[in-house]
């Protein structure tokens, strides 16, 4: 398929996802509204029409005051619970400001078997933080109770929640994101809870050329709640061509003398789920809870059906292990993934080594990629390098292991830049580059949401080091990251997969 053709095939899906709830399911068309009290009178009017309706909402921002809040089992709710579908669309992300003014409730509530969509407007001042729910408390603006929740074009920013979903929680239902951003929300507990953005406790998550930004998990004691970005416990998460960047699990990089826990900076993932992610990017976000802070960017504890493809894990830190990717009882397959210039700061190795009397090399944390001993990681095309562990660890003799720790099963045409700690298979081995300059340039933001990441410089030995690209391929497919063609980087005649997330131009 050629670059033009397979744009509009892409665009066609997005915009066949867009306006489905916009369809012959939607049979009551409400006037267009333009204040508080004309949105909460749509609703109610929904509600009693038997719902499947379709609500404008004009340009302007809709402060919600105190006096507004909607009872239900999981907790109040600024405007109308859910429990009939209906459709909001406002007038721009930017111009269509629903605020719940951080009165202590969330702005949506949505009950099981009904949809909720929300399209071209703002979410924001909501607070999902009542003690007296006896169900999962959570979902700072949008909390969904066995439902379908359907996000396009919408920004979600600046709410709260006590327990799970800073932002959004879905439990056992469905949610969609398509062209949205969820950013600066956060979420608070003490070893309960997660999801400083999003939260999903079973049932489905697709999010689609989105971005979910700079959310963070706080402690109020001592362990944050794991997933900074997202927590997904037996969930079926799917994200393509997005972005995740900047959230972070527990405090502010600073005291790292504390016995503070933190997991999963970007992203926390437990259970038997799915979880898919392709032509997307996890890249500075910190997992920076004190002593203990695991997994910078991506943390997966559990389940078989884990895959990364075409997916750059840049620029991620953690205080203590596997500053890009930590697995455990767990397997995760990396096709065609760049995990590069992670770091393990804060002095944390020298602390293992008093406590433990190990040597420096058994405390030695995989700045990379740290596979426990009860997980595997299952690669091909991927590249591992340039990984980091700060100048004071360097200097306590902790520097060997720095990209990698923990047992590989290595599929072929992979790059490891200081295996020393990689326990790797000799399965197809010998295509493998270990111990190699892989020349890698800067770090490159694009203009779509999935399009961070670093190609080799020419000199690079990973240009042209994979498969012949071919149609249908598990471990090369025809594009990269950002969706370019393969192309004959060594000009030998051949097209060939470079190894990592993205081919050299």
């Amino acid at each position: 398929m050629n670059p033009i053709k397979s744009a509009f095939v892409r665009l066609g899906v997005i915009l066949a996802l867009m306006v489905q709830p916009l369809g012959a399911g939607l049979v009551h068309a409400a006037k267009a509204v333009s204040t508080v009290e004309g949105l909460v009178a749509a609703l109610k009017t929904a509600q009693n029409n038997g719902g499947n309706t379709y609500i404008p909402v004009e340009a302007g921002v809709f402060e919600m005051d105190a006096s507004l809040a909607f009872g239900s089992p999981h907790g109040p709710s600024a405007l109308p619970v859910i429990r009939t579908s209906v459709a909001l669309v406002g007038s721009g992300e930017s111009v269509t400001i629903l605020d719940a003014k951080n009165f202590g409730r969330r702005l949506f509530t949505v009950l099981p078997g009904v949809t909720l969509t929300v399209r071209n407007m703002t979410l924001t001042g909501g607070e999902a933080i009542s003690l007296d729910s006896e169900e999962t408390v959570g979902g700072g603006a949008i909390g969904n109770f066995g439902g379908l929740v359907r996000l396009l074009n919408v920004s979600v920013a600046g709410n709260a929640a006590l327990g799970y979903g800073g932002a959004l929680l879905s439990t056992a239902g469905s949610m969609t994101l398509i062209r949205s951003e969820v950013s600066e929300n956060y979420a608070v507990g003490e070893g309960v809870g997660g999801g400083g953005g999003i939260a999903v406790l079973g049932g489905r998550l697709r999010v689609v050329d989105s971005v979910i930004a700079q959310n963070r998990t706080e402690a109020m004691n001592l362990h944050a709640p794991p997933g900074g970005g997202l927590y997904a416990s037996d969930a079926d998460v799917v994200i393509r061509h997005s972005r995740l960047q900047g959230n972070r699990a527990g405090e502010p990089l600073g005291n790292l003398t504390s016995s503070s826990t933190s997991q999963g900076g970007g992203i926390f993932k437990t259970g038997d789920g799915l979880l898919l992610i392709e032509h997307s990017a996890i890249v500075k976000n910190e997992a920076s809870g004190g002593r203990y802070g695991y997994a910078g960017g991506l943390y997966v504890r559990g389940g078989f059906k884990n895959r990364l493809r075409n997916v750059s894990i840049l620029e991620n830190t953690a205080t203590y292990r596997g500053g890009g990717l930590v697995t455990s009882d767990s397997k995760v397959y990396l096709y065609g993934v760049t995990v590069s210039r992670n770091n393990v700061v804060g002095g944390n190795l020298q602390y293992c080594f008093e406590q433990t009397g190990e040597p420096p090399l058994a405390c030695s944390s995989g700045a990379g990629i740290w596979s426990m001993e009860s997980a595997m990681v299952a690669m091909s095309h991927t590249l591992v390098a340039e990984n980091t562990l700060d100048a004071s660890e360097q200097q306590l003799g902790f520097a060997a292991g720095a990209d990698c720790r923990g047992a590989v099963d290595s599929l072929g045409h992979n790059a490891i830049g200081d295996g020393e700690l990689c326990s790797v298979s000799v399965k197809r081995s010998d295509t493998d580059l270990l111990d190699v300059d892989v020349a890698l340039s800067e770090v490159e933001f694009g203009a779509e949401p999935g399009s961070v990441f670093i190609q080799p410089y020419s000199s690079s030995p990973v240009i042209d080091g994979g498969e012949v690209a071919v149609d249908g391929s598990v471990f090369c497919s025809p594009r990269d990251q950002v969706g370019r063609v393969r192309n004959d980087g060594d000009r030998d005649g051949v097209i060939r997969c470079d190894i990592g997330a993205v081919e050299y131009r």
